[in-house]
């Protein structure tokens, strides 16, 4: 499908009613924010996040990239014509945005969190002891670049440590009054820096004032894209130049060539503006502002190889298909080039692609937007535990351990079955202390054996326990996130029913769990199921913390069954009979075909779904592996449900 139209007046047109509602097949997908953002990186070389001030995207299946949830509102079509004015104005002008200060009092409730150490009434917070910790939180980072962290001390001396996300940036020892700076390259977006002290202080030092200061030099931003971008000299021939800047743009923006009738399209609207007295430059960046409003960016569209033959994608459309499944951007220069050459046509040239692009270091993305939402990693940033023994530092412990696994199992080579199955995990000293066990020396971040803690794979990280709080909804994120089993929602009051009686009995909260099913029979059918996995997990808090007793006071009964009713003991013996079921294996293949498709697979692609999975398991369960028979089947090449509807 082609717009000859100009682009602004389509765009507009197409978001003339509340929402529009894409192909349910997938063949029109609109980029979602994390795709939008990585893409405008890829293309401009900016920081900037525009995205964050769309809104937000729907989900299906557990994932924000599905293309039947990601609708068009008007307010949509506004933010991102506003977007693309701030990103080319950065192209051409450079970035615009002003350092600024943002002081925060150390003992400021809601803006900061404190663990261990003292608050003292206009003093400040007082740290004496090894691990006290400051941390506060800025979720509006604007720009890559150098900022600069001001601690301000009222007295005393003291070994620390700067953290950002988790990680050590600086070690020092600080003392005396007076403001004492640390140096940071700090990403975009939500930041957490912590300050702590190392090593006990004998007197203590009192922390008044913690001040960002920045960015006082972006990390580089779009105007360094500018010579990439023009990519001849106008002054010679400004119509032909301008032209080629369209078709090269416009070919990664669109992440495919342009036809000519597309290309004198914009032209004329370069011509037009000239015309109208605008330079050469302000000509050239209204003719690209039209390509990048158009359809053809912030849409996926997938066109056939042959429109009267079977439904097969053409090459630039599966080399699409392959960046943002595998990357969350557009194709590069190498993928672009071999959809060119029509090297994506064979399932040959499609593996040699998927081997280069998970080996690139882009392929981070698989941990951070498909790992980050099927383990629900990304959900930790919001987590609230009723636990007196969370903070933030260890959210940041959590989600940096999930990512460090996912890398592993998705990057790494390492099999996809000891997700249920690993005994060793990676952590800082603040979660080897939450989950007592022995921290090694020699880093920061190291290996960690669980070997005795009565932890064994995903379900027992402090992380998946943080989500899922509840022994209900543990049983629940079990069966839906790893097992690919769904189940209705509770009935209207399902909540209240008993409640009163059942908090009257004198029991454990198991036995009152069990009671309230039995004042609502509708109920049975789901936790006969639920139930027991949850119960198995019931020596974990609603922080991930290990509890012998309950809330009530009662030692906790671990024993459950599988989803078949085989009796277990405890989690290690659960994990390990479920990562030999078949339905985990077929989950994995399930989840990941979803998210790379931006659909559900249909009932009807059941057979080569099968096949899939059969060489998943033969093949020891390795997801780059995965992503090759995946990305080289007629389901991944194809634009239609090969069979039938969903």
């Amino acid at each position: 499908m082609r717009w000859p139209v100009p682009a602004l007046l389509v765009l507009s047109a197409c978001a003339s009613t509340e929402t529009s509602k894409p192909d349910p097949s997938g063949t029109l997908h609109r980029l979602n924010g994390t795709e939008y953002d990585n893409t405008v990186r890829s293309l401009l070389g900016t920081s900037q996040r525009p995205a964050d001030r769309f809104p937000s995207d729907g989900s299906l299946y557990g994932f924000d990239n599905i293309a039947a949830a990601l609708t068009v509102s008007p307010v949509l079509v506004d933010l991102h014509e506003m977007a693309i004015d701030d990103l080319l104005t950065e192209l051409f002008e450079g970035a615009r945005i002003e350092p600024t200060r943002r002081p925060v009092d150390a003992e400021a409730p809601h803006l900061t969190q404190q663990r261990g150490g003292l608050i003292v009434e206009d003093e400040g917070y007082w740290m004496n002891d090894k691990g006290d910790m400051v941390t506060v939180i800025f979720v509006d980072i604007p720009i890559d670049g150098h900022y600069v962290w001001e601690v301000e001390l009222f007295e005393g001396t003291g070994n620390v440590a700067v953290r950002v996300d988790g990680f050590v940036e600086h070690e020092a020892r600080i003392s005396g009054a007076g403001t004492h700076s640390f140096d940071l390259q700090l990403e975009a977006g939500y930041r957490v820096l912590d300050l702590s002290l190392t090593q006990p202080s004998l007197n203590g030092i009192f922390i008044d004032l913690l001040t960002l200061d920045g960015p006082l030099a972006p990390a580089g931003d779009a105007h360094d894209q500018l010579g990439e971008v023009i990519s001849c000299e106008p002054a010679d021939k400004p119509v032909k130049c301008a032209r080629q800047i369209i078709a090269d743009f416009g070919r990664m923006a669109w992440r495919r060539p342009l036809t000519d009738g597309e290309v004198n399209s914009f032209a004329q609207l370069y011509g037009e503006a000239n015309a109208l007295g605008l330079s050469w430059e302000d000509s050239t960046k209204a003719a690209l502002k039209a390509v990048l409003f158009s359809p053809e960016f912030l849409f996926r569209i997938e066109d056939l190889a042959l429109p009267a033959g079977p439904p097969l994608l053409e090459d630039h459309a599966i080399a699409s298909r392959l960046s943002y499944f595998l990357w969350s951007t557009t194709p590069d220069a190498a993928l672009m080039a071999a959809a060119d050459a029509g090297e994506l046509s064979d399932p040959a040239g499609i593996e040699v692609q998927v081997h280069r692009m998970m080996a690139d270091q882009r392929a981070v993305a698989l941990v951070d937007n498909f790992a980050g939402q099927w383990w629900g990693t990304n959900q930790l940033l919001w987590a609230l535990p009723d636990s007196q023994r969370w903070d933030d530092s260890l959210r940041m412990a959590y989600i940096n351990e999930l990512d460090f696994l996912a890398a592993e199992f998705l990057l790494e080579g390492r099999s996809m079955r000891d997700i249920l199955l690993f005994e060793e995990t990676h952590g800082n000293e603040r979660l080897a202390d939450h989950y007592e066990v022995p921290y090694p020396s020699g880093g920061d971040w190291v290996t960690l054996d669980l070997s005795g803690s009565g932890r064994k794979g995903l379900f027992t990280t402090g992380g998946f326990l943080t989500i899922n709080g509840s022994e209900v909804l543990r049983g629940k994120a079990v069966m839906e996130q790893l097992m690919c089993t769904t189940f209705p929602p509770p009935p209207p009051g399902a909540a209240d029913d008993g409640a009163e009686a059942v908090e009257a009995v004198d029991g454990s909260l198991r036995e009152r769990i069990e009671l309230t099913r039995t004042y609502n029979p509708e109920c049975t059918g789901c936790h006969k199921v639920l139930d027991p996995i949850g119960f198995t997990l019931g020596t974990f808090d609603p922080a991930g913390a290990w509890q012998d007793v309950d809330q009530y006071g009662f030692e906790i009964d671990t024993s459950g069954s599988t989803p078949d009713g085989i009796p277990v003991a405890d989690a290690g013996q659960l994990s390990a009979l479920l990562a030999d079921d078949p339905a985990f294996a077929a989950c994995i293949v399930d989840k990941t075909l979803t998210y790379a498709l931006g659909r559900a697979p249909a009932r009807l692609e059941d057979d080569i779904v099968a096949q899939i999975g059969d060489g998943f398991v033969a093949g020891g369960y390795l997801f780059e592996e995965l992503a090759v028979a995946i990305a080289t089947s007629d389901i991944f090449r194809s634009n239609a449900f090969l069979g039938g509807r969903p």
